[in-house]
C-alpha cells in the first residue's frame, strides 16, 4: 500500500499492527510546488 506524507504517524503504526501488509510512505520531490503524480514504485 501507498500513502502520501501525510500519512505518517498514527495510521503507519495501525496498518502495522492490523493489516498483513506492509506501507510505503512516498513523498515529494525536494522542492516540487503543488500537485505532480509520482511514479508507481
Amino acid at each position: 500500500m501507498f500513502a502520501d506524507g501525510s500519512s505518517t504517524g498514527g495510521f503507519i503504526a495501525w496498518a502495522a499492527r492490523i493489516l498483513p501488509l506492509t506501507v510505503q510512505v512516498v513523498r515529494k520531490p525536494a522542492g516540487q510546488k503543488g500537485l505532480s503524480v509520482l511514479p508507481r514504485r
